[in-house]
């Protein structure tokens, strides 16, 4: 396999452009200025032609795994806001439901070939404490696999 080629600052500009704005064209032209006065039939010929190009291709799927890395991190640290924030009002059905949501994201609930847990909320609800409460649902989050799978 060769050896990836570092992007020009045009490719850079081009895969940047298509990624925000989801037009090939489009993107061409912002990334190359001449072509704003081409025809749009040659806008898109080359717009098409660099869009198969490597180092775009290898460009755009860096920017959507981050994209995806960043959208995973901040909706993970609203779920754990909105846990605290129910453990603090005393609300565990809410807290659960935040655990849940964050085990689902992080697929590992739900999931094709995922172990499915039965989670039992009542006991939970009804822990003396908060304490112990905050125990039991971060060892929901951070430990699913010290819970036993759902019997068949």
């Amino acid at each position: 396999m060769a050896a990836a080629v570092k992007p020009s600052p045009r490719h850079l500009a081009f895969a940047r452009a298509l990624f925000r704005l989801g037009c090939a064209a489009e993107a061409y032209r912002e990334a190359y200025p001449a072509a704003r006065k081409w025809t749009s039939q040659s806008v898109r010929s080359e717009a098409c032609r660099l869009r198969k190009h490597p180092n775009v291709i290898h460009t755009l799927e860096r920017l959507q795994r981050m994209s995806e890395q960043i959208t995973v991190a901040s909706i993970t640290g609203e779920l754990d806001q909105a846990r605290e924030l129910a453990l603090r009002a005393g609300q565990a059905g809410a807290a659960v439901q935040a655990s849940t949501a964050k085990a689902r994201l992080h697929r590992l609930m739900d999931a094709p070939g995922a172990t499915k847990f039965h989670v039992d909320v009542t006991t939970i609800a009804v822990a003396p404490d908060l304490a112990r409460l905050r125990q039991r649902i971060d060892a929901l989050t951070t430990a699913p696999k010290v819970l036993e799978p759902e019997q068949a």
